[in-house]
């Protein structure tokens, strides 16, 4: 009975990875076609997630007794939330969103405006007069400095970058900037 008890789990798990596997790629896909969302992004971290713990669950079948399962679940699902920190997930948004520039695929420039200072680094690498389209808002966000107990690196980041991009004036055709363009998307221009 433990023989085929660890067989049949065993293969169910191994099965169970196989799919978790094809989740996987087809996530890859779809960020790689349409870049990582919020939701997308989640979903492939935990998508990654269940692919550990049923890892774990093969590992625990092999000796059939799993007191440290709990924990090492637990443990695996801190580990995957910290690398999904360590990415940053809103510049990993920004760039693969930006990496469609250059496909035949039409960015979402109010996506785009929407992530905050995290992402600037990566949309000061838009083309003009695009970038200045979307960093407005974080531009006129940014514009008050955060009290001393609000001090955030990524906001302070984000203004040295900003200021940087300062003594470039901000190209005034923007209505040529296409059907998704600052107007189209209710966006004003500091």
């Amino acid at each position: 009975e433990r023989v085929a008890l660890r067989v049949l789990g065993g293969a169910l798990c191994g099965l169970t990875l196989v799919i978790i596997a094809s989740a996987l790629k087809r996530m890859g896909l779809y960020a790689e076609a349409y870049g990582f969302p919020v939701p997308r992004l989640l979903g492939y971290a935990a998508e990654a997630w269940l692919g550990l713990v049923f890892a774990l669950l093969i590992l625990a079948g092999i000796r059939l007794r799993a007191g440290w399962l709990p924990r090492a679940v637990t443990a695996a699902a801190v580990v995957v939330v910290a690398g999904l920190a360590a990415v940053n997930p809103e510049a990993l948004m920004a760039r693969t969103h930006i990496e469609r520039l250059d496909r035949a695929y039409p960015l979402d420039y109010y996506y785009l405006s929407t992530l905050s200072a995290d992402a600037v680094p990566e949309l000061r690498r838009l083309p003009e007069p695009d970038r200045s389209c979307v960093l407005a808002r974080l531009r006129a966000e940014l514009q008050t400095p955060d009290p001393w107990y609000g001090l955030n690196l990524a906001r302070e980041r984000a203004r040295e970058l900003l200021a940087l991009n300062a003594g470039r004036p901000i190209q005034p055709p923007m209505a040529d900037i296409g059907r998704d363009g600052c107007r189209n998307f209710g966006l004003s221009m500091p």
